[in-house]
């Protein structure tokens, strides 16, 4: 299966509605010493390594989504480089509304095919007043 296809595999797990199978799809992917550059565009701004660090950051960003409202819209890519474009619900604060928010996640793979780097792009994040 190519990196495309088991990053593919993920999304569609997670927007299909089994998103507890999904993420385990896409945790096992991950090198130990992976890195998810987080935009300075939003309130998690920063690199973070290894599930250590990025966990507390990931759990975070859960609270202000709904993941079980994901919406794949496309994945693409090759053996090195894999992006998967989606749509998720948006909460700026924990408190108000959300709303749908268009998503691109870069994924680089080592030569193990393991993930090494991540960057999120979220687009139209609404903030908090």
């Amino acid at each position: 299966m190519s990196n495309r296809e088991k990053i593919n595999r993920s999304m569609t797990l997670a927007s299909d509605g089994d998103l507890e199978a999904g993420m385990q799809a896409l945790m096992d992917m991950f090198a130990p010493d992976f890195i998810v550059h987080e935009s300075p565009m939003t309130p998690f701004a920063g690199d973070y390594q290894g599930m250590e660090e990025y966990l507390p950051n990931y759990e975070n960003i859960l609270r202000h989504t709904i993941p079980t409202e994901l919406k794949l819209i496309r994945v693409l890519g090759d053996d090195e480089y894999v992006c998967a474009m989606y749509t998720i619900p948006w909460r700026a604060t924990l408190e108000s509304e959300p709303v749908r928010i268009r998503v691109s996640e870069w994924f680089r793979f080592n030569s193990d095919d393991k993930i090494a780097e991540v960057w999120p792009f979220f687009f139209e994040v609404p903030t908090a007043p």
